[in-house]
């Protein structure tokens, strides 16, 4: 389910920000305990 947590959910005053950072290819991953880096693919 989409949250704000998850970066899913945004505010209508950080909209133009986060249209911005995705037109600049920012990309979330994670890293685990393990050095092992987790990456979306195809996260729509």
């Amino acid at each position: 389910m989409p949250n704000p947590k998850s970066g899913k959910v945004v505010a209508a005053a950080d909209l133009p920000r986060v249209i911005g950072d995705a037109r600049k290819g920012r990309i979330e991953f994670k890293l685990d305990r393990t050095a092992i880096i987790h990456v979306p693919l195809g996260q729509g």
